[in-house]
């Protein structure tokens, strides 16, 4: 059985609607986005994290068809947000799995 770690993408899209620190933070949405240690060793792997990062930040932020500018701008912002704090938390675990010895590195082609 093939064990999953999961990396969680708090969206504080409420913050760009102007809604409160307090609210925000009682009700911000999250999703949860699987991955395998072994994706963590590779470019390709990390890049396929990424990728499925960036779904689940558009999934949490959506935006009706026909939404005004300004909404698509929201929804830009909040996508931004996500994925900056998602990458952050990517780089960390990338770290600790290295430092730890789960996995080694391979060159930036693989």
């Amino acid at each position: 059985m093939k064990r999953f770690n999961t990396l969680i993408l708090p969206i504080a899209a409420a913050a760009a609607l102007g809604a409160s620190v307090s609210a925000i933070a009682q009700d911000a949405p999250q999703t949860a986005v699987d991955y395998k240690i072994s994706e963590l060793a590779t470019q390709i792997g990390r890049d396929a994290v990424r990728e499925r990062l960036q779904d689940a930040a558009r999934d949490v932020c959506p935006v009706p068809r026909r939404a005004s500018l300004q909404m698509r701008q929201l929804q830009r912002a909040c996508i931004a947000q996500a994925l900056e704090g998602a990458e952050t938390e990517l780089q960390q675990r990338v770290a600790a799995a290295e430092r730890d010895g789960r996995i080694q590195l391979a060159d930036s082609r693989g």
